[in-house]
């Protein structure tokens, strides 16, 4: 009861600013810019986290060379400046290939040129077995840069596409509405019924009662919203019924599914948060997880209609 107090009081709090962002388009670009560094460094932590607990003392080195890459980063803001501009969703899938072609390229570049430093320091003698740790680690985070980027980086593109979008502000309500309804209707259910283990594993407190919860609320939720809307409306998207009913559905699934694959990371990297940004609460990936991956659904949900 005391979580679901606090995700009370944090929705009250951010109502204003939510508010004040979907009548200003510029604040929208700039916070998706923030949360995008922000949930991007916290991501890079749990993995170098996760590297350095399946490796030796030696290897920390690189590990940390390897994190703090700043190539990264940048090229994903440049794909976030690419969907601004663009304002197409076939054409950005040409920006996501070419960005994580690049990604994989400085990573080899870096990896190449650690490499030349580990040989001069020690030129009498080659050691096989480094090197052949030095490429598996680097192809492990080669392929962590883009399941991140893939999952939780570029989702957040199409905050961009809705917020190019003439009906941005009725979107923008709907998709906080449907995935910040499904978390609460898993917490709050869960915390309240919970008795049956949804994945121990992965998440021990996760329960099918609370994911059960979290479908409900997310749908009676946009429900109510469905009831008013009307060919008028500015704040609420103007379709039937059965569409809100539909796509509140596939959203519940998808953030169920991002809080999920989540927490699986968090569980190899052994932490409780991704971060400390909001204390009690976690870092900024626990709070924009179920947000990034819903925000397609939503985007190429209003196209289809």
């Amino acid at each position: 009861m005391v979580e679901w107090k606090k995700r009370a009081i944090t929705g009250f709090t951010l109502a204003p600013i939510v508010f004040l962002m979907i009548h200003y388009r510029i604040l929208i670009t700039l916070a998706v810019q923030v949360a995008t560094f922000l949930t991007w460094s916290e991501y890079r932590k749990l993995v170098q986290g996760i590297m350095k607990l399946h490796s030796s003392e030696s290897e920390h080195n690189y590990i940390n060379k390897l994190a703090s890459s700043p190539k990264a980063i940048v090229l994903v803001h440049l794909m976030l400046l690419a969907a601004d501009y663009l304002n197409s969703a076939s054409l950005l899938n040409l920006v996501l290939m070419v960005t994580i072609a690049a990604m994989c390229l400085g990573r080899i570049f870096d990896f190449l040129s650690y490499l030349k430093i580990i040989l001069k320091k020690d030129s009498t003698q080659k050691d096989p077995v480094l090197e052949r740790k030095i490429f598996v680690l680097t192809f492990l985070q080669i392929g962590a840069d883009t399941i991140g980027l893939c999952l939780f980086i570029f989702p957040l593109v199409f905050t961009q596409l809705m917020n190019n979008s003439p009906n941005r502000i009725s979107l923008i309500i709907f998709w906080f509405v449907a995935a910040w309804q499904t978390d609460n209707g898993c917490l709050f259910l869960g915390a309240l019924i919970g008795k049956t283990p949804f994945s121990p594993l992965v998440s021990p407190k996760k329960t099918w009662e609370g994911v059960s919860g979290g479908f409900f609320l997310s749908v009676f939720s946009c429900f109510v919203l469905s009831l008013f809307s009307d060919e008028n409306s500015v704040y609420l998207p103007r379709w039937a019924t059965k569409h809100y009913l539909i796509c509140s559905l596939i959203v519940a699934f998808a953030s169920i599914l991002g809080d999920y694959l989540e927490s699986f990371i968090k569980r190899a990297a052994n932490v409780k948060d991704s971060g400390n940004l909001f204390p009690g609460h976690g870092g900024m990936l626990d709070r924009i997880d179920s947000l990034a991956i819903t925000a397609p659904v939503v985007y190429f949900y209003s196209q289809f209609v």
